[in-house]
């Protein structure tokens, strides 16, 4: 059920993204900006799913989905961090004091 439902989302994110940076990306580089950003979406995958499997293998399986969920935790953390920072049309701006 769980990895269902983690590939569910990440069959979500994926186009998203590419939509994203495809109307982002100029249209000379647009292929290799696009190239690149499945390259890194793959690798990211293959090296969690390693680290999942290594840490199962040892610890259980509970222990590489404890691990699992502490990764996706600071991933938000970061990415709520970088939202707060974008404006809804993409440019940067400051908190005021």
């Amino acid at each position: 059920m769980f990895l269902f439902l983690a590939y569910g989302v990440a069959g979500l994110i994926e186009p998203l993204v590419a939509g994203y940076l495809h109307h982002r990306a100029p249209s000379q580089f647009r292929a290799t900006v696009e190239s690149y950003q499945s390259l890194a979406f793959r690798v990211v995958a293959a090296v969690v799913g390693l680290g999942f499997g290594y840490i199962s293998t040892g610890h259980g399986i509970h222990v590489g989905f404890l691990v699992l969920g502490g990764m996706l935790a600071a991933f938000l953390i970061m990415y709520m961090g970088v939202v707060d920072r974008i404006s809804l049309n993409g440019v940067m701006h400051r908190e005021t004091a």
